[in-house]
Order: C-alpha cells, then structure tokens, then sequence
C-alpha cells in the first residue's frame, strides 16, 4: 500500500467504502502524523531563519520607511507560507478524520483527531 503527503483520492473512497483493516488504517495515520511532525519542525526553521533575516535588515537599515516597507513585505510572505503549510499539512490530516468518523465510528476515538497532535 503506497502513502503519500496527501491524502489520495483511492486512499479517500477506500476508507470511505471500509476497505481497509484496523492495521492499515493505523499506517496511514502513522504516515500522516509523521509528515505533520515534519513539517512543524520546518516551520520552525524557517519562521527563524526569517525573524533573524528581519533583525539583520531592521540593523541596516536607516529610515523608517524602509523598515516599514520590509515588514509589510515580511508579513505577506509570512501569511502566504502559513497558508501554504496548512495546505499542505493540515488538510489531508482533516480529510483523514473526517472518513475515519464517517465509516469507521468505531474507531474515531482511537483514529481520529484526538490522536492527532495540536500544533503548539
């Protein structure tokens, strides 16, 4: 069985129509819950990496504008790589429990959101 950062459509309809067993199901989560993970910790990275590129351009700069102006910039960008990690991340996670709750019931508790981690 193939696991991708998303979730596929055949992935979708399989567990919709309960295709899978207990055992499969948890490997998909695992796979979910570990690119999840992953992609909190390049969030991280890169939400310092561009804090210490704004203290550096903050430190040359000598008018207000130009602060201003990179900040604006800053913020935008900010706001599109956010979406974009939802997106990419959050998305299937959502997708996943939303089936797991519609055809496996019986598993929500242990499948479902709860197990999910919160982003802190």
């Amino acid at each position: 069985m193939a696991y991708y950062k998303t979730l596929k459509p055949e992935i979708k309809k399989a567990i919709l129509n309960r295709q899978y067993s207990r055992e499969q199901l948890q490997q998909i989560h695992d796979a979910l819950e570990r690119d999840y993970r992953k992609s909190r910790k390049s969030v991280l990275i890169a939400a310092a990496a561009a804090i210490a590129l704004l203290v550096l351009c903050m430190v040359n700069t000598d008018s207000s504008e130009e602060v201003f102006m990179i900040l604006r910039g800053a913020l935008v960008l900010a706001g599109v790589f956010a979406f974009l990690i939802y997106v990419v991340f959050a998305v299937p996670k959502k997708q996943y429990v939303s089936c797991i709750k519609k055809a496996y019931p019986e598993y929500a508790d242990s499948l479902g959101s709860k197990t999910f981690r919160s982003v802190r």
